[in-house]
């Protein structure tokens, strides 16, 4: 068996094999272990299952079977890391900045010029609230819902701040 795992690596030029669940249903099976060219070569025993054959472009896994690859790329072109959500938050608030500040506030807000106040990630979603080194009172919200994939800006002006003593 191990020889016609070899010969299938070598038809598909493959690096290495996952072995994955036989009858898993799914469209992107999870992965019983992997292993490379030459890991294989000294296994005595391997996993009665599944295969799925992969090779290293760039120092990424890319799998040889082309539905599987695709089905991977667009979960991960789908999935906003928690750096990616700041940096795209920042990139929003200069951009909705410099479109409708004032003119005496003559600035050019560049995204770097944007901080985070707080922000949250709870599942798939993000919440974050940023600030700008203008003094014109204003504050952002933005919301990533990770379902839709759809991002929200609220921006909101400060009116008062008023202490109660309790």
């Amino acid at each position: 068996m191990k020889n016609l795992i070899l010969e299938e690596m070598d038809r598909y030029d493959a690096d290495g094999v996952d072995f994955v669940p036989i009858f898993d249903l799914s469209k992107i099976p999870p992965i019983i272990c992997s292993y490379t060219r030459e890991e294989l070569k000294n296994l005595k025993l391997y996993p009665k299952s599944d295969r799925k054959y992969w090779k290293m472009i760039n120092g990424k896994k890319v799998y040889c079977d082309k539905n599987i690859q695709k089905l991977i790329e667009k979960r991960e072109n789908k999935m906003m890391s928690s750096e990616k959500f700041i940096g795209l938050c920042k990139q929003k608030v200069a951009e909705y900045f410099n479109e409708n500040s004032d003119v005496t506030d003559k600035a050019n807000m560049k995204p770097d010029d944007v901080y985070v106040v707080w922000c949250c990630k709870t599942l798939q979603n993000h919440k974050a609230l940023l600030s700008t080194p203008v003094s014109d009172g204003m504050y952002y919200e933005i919301t990533y819902n990770g379902d839709k994939h759809e991002l929200y800006l609220d921006a909101y002006k400060k009116w008062k701040n008023i202490k109660y003593d309790v």
